[in-house]
């Protein structure tokens, strides 16, 4: 089954404290490779490299990935994606 290229943002963790979405990163795993995808801030923003970007800058509720990286993933019949809160995200150089 395909990934999808629109990731929930958490509101919460594990033990139920709030996660700001604005210190969150997307991984990308696969065959026990992993890669932190950058972040760019928004779908006008998405070049080659893997990226992603909120749906709503000020209040996310998604973390989209950019088009060629969705492509990436949703032909990777190993890929496995998360979503790491707590550090403020890699930010992809324009």
């Amino acid at each position: 089954m395909a990934l999808s290229c629109d990731l929930d943002v958490p509101k919460n963790d594990d033990r139920g404290m709030t996660i700001d979405p604005h210190l969150i990163n997307v991984h990308y795993t696969s065959g026990g490779m992993e890669q932190e995808l950058g972040f760019v801030d928004s779908l006008a923003a998405c070049g080659t490299e893997p990226a992603w970007y909120f749906d709503d800058p000020t209040n996310p509720s998604k973390a989209i990935l950019c088009p060629q990286t969705c492509s990436t993933i949703k032909t990777d019949t190993t890929a496995v994606l998360r979503i790491l809160a707590g550090c403020k995200p890699h930010i992809v150089a324009k």
